[in-house]
């Protein structure tokens, strides 16, 4: 009984966010979107997604003249922010821990300020990959499937697949001295 409440469930949420979407959210099949969470598009912003992408409280993906694709089985943790003004491909079977930050595009800058432009790339990562919490994931990333992203890492660039990522994290401990 709790399979099909499920399922009917999906399907609901599913239909309302095509309904409220019109063309600029697409899925295939069920997914789990919370209530909670934020999905935005602007600008024809395109997010697509396939089955069973789950979807949680507090996460916040804003599409802004960009497209974004999640291929099935995603899990998406709490606390995710998503930006997208280019291009961000998820794989299949990836997982992301909470408070996971993608920004596929850089405000620009100069000797005056920070700019209201947008330097855009792209992000693309893999399938059955798992990104830690607190990672950080910059524009012009590749990650390759089966990859483990370490907690806390900030990534750009090229990961070969089946790589596992950390950062230097040593710690110092030292005894408290009475002043």
């Amino acid at each position: 009984m709790g399979r099909i409440k499920n399922a009917i469930s999906y399907a609901v949420k599913g239909l309302c966010l095509k309904l409220f979407s019109h063309k600029s959210i697409s899925f295939d099949g069920l997914g789990h979107f919370s209530c909670k969470a934020e999905l935005i598009t602007k600008n024809n912003g395109i997010i697509e997604m396939q089955d069973y992408v789950y979807i949680p409280d507090r996460a916040s993906i804003s599409v802004d003249g960009g497209t974004l694709k999640i291929g099935a089985h995603v899990g998406i943790n709490r606390d995710m922010i998503l930006r997208c003004h280019g291009r961000i491909e998820i794989g299949s079977g990836t997982l992301f821990g909470p408070y996971v930050c993608m920004f596929d595009h850089n405000h620009k800058f100069n000797a005056e300020g920070v700019s209201d432009d947008y330097s855009v790339g792209s992000i693309e990562i893999g399938e059955n990959c798992w990104i830690g919490a607190n990672v950080t994931i910059l524009k012009n990333t590749k990650i390759g499937d089966g990859c483990i992203i370490g907690a806390g890492c900030v990534v750009s660039g090229d990961i070969p697949a089946h790589s596992l990522v950390t950062s230097n994290r040593d710690l110092v401990i030292r005894p408290i001295e009475n002043r």
